[in-house]
Formats: C-alpha cells, sequence, structure tokens
C-alpha cells in the first residue's frame, strides 16, 4: 500500500471512530432522558388518579404513553380535552343551579314586602310593615317574620 493510501485509510478511521463516539454519547443521552421521564411518569401518573383524570385500570397505559415524546404530548392533549370539558359541564350546571333554593337565590316573605312599591303618604295595614320597617329590623338582629 502507498503512504497516500495508508493516510486516507487512517482518515477514515478516525472519522468512523469519531461517529461512532458521537452515535455512543447520543444514545446515552437518550437513555438518561428515557430514565428520567419515567421517574416523573409514574409520579405523574400517580397524581393523575388522584385527581380522578385517570382511572386506575389506566396507568399502565398512562405509562407508556408518557414514555415517549409523541405519547407525552397526546396525554397532554387528551387532559386539556377532558379539563375543558369538565369546565363546561360545571358551567352547565352553575347555570342550572341559578334561581333554585340551593343556589341561595330564594326570595323570603320579607324580601317580597320589601319589594312592594312604596306609595307615599300610606299606611300600612293592620299587622303590615313596610319595607324599611323591615330593613330596619334586620339591620338590628331582629327576625321579621
Amino acid at each position: 500500500m502507498s503512504q497516500e493510501t495508508n493516510l486516507k485509510s487512517l482518515d477514515f478511521v478516525e472519522a468512523a471512530n469519531t461517529a461512532l463516539a458521537s452515535a455512543q454519547k447520543l444514545a446515552e443521552d437518550v437513555n438518561q432522558e428515557k430514565t428520567a421521564a419515567a421517574k416523573l411518569a409514574s409520579s405523574v401518573v400517580d397524581s393523575l388518579v388522584e385527581l380522578r383524570l385517570i382511572q386506575d385500570h389506566e396507568k399502565t397505559v398512562a405509562l407508556q404513553k408518557l414514555g415517549s415524546h409523541d405519547g407525552a404530548v397526546e396525554v397532554v392533549g387528551n387532559l386539556l380535552t377532558q379539563i375543558n370539558n369538565m369546565k363546561v359541564a360545571e358551567a352547565r350546571q352553575a347555570a342550572l343551579n341559578q334561581g333554585s333554593p340551593d343556589a341561595g337565590t330564594a326570595k323570603t316573605a320579607s324580601d317580597r314586602a320589601a319589594e312592594k312599591p312604596v306609595v307615599v303618604g300610606s299606611k300600612p295595614g293592620l299587622g303590615e310593615k313596610r319595607g324599611s320597617d323591615l330593613a330596619f329590623l334586620r339591620g338590628l338582629g331582629i327576625p321579621t317574620e
């Protein structure tokens, strides 16, 4: 072999060695990231179960999905959709509860009496109280019913 061929062979071996070292470093980095993600994924899955965003039987699938980038993005997208659906359902339920006695908007007899129109110079009937009287008594802590 000529000296030029030997130098080219040495250059090729050095380039191959550099490429293999880079590939080995990349593989080690990927392995470290997967190990770190797996550690985090188990605590995240436990939190998701506690928050009732996933059920117990979905833990293994969630762990598998969180092990890859595309799976993790899919899980995040599904969780955002589920959270949005929960908020919409909450808003609908709140709208349905408006005006019910449980919602705290029911009116008592004294509230209805306070809404009667005030006619200047009129006198209340027997046992009847004006709205101003009711407000005054409520302010003093005296029951008005």
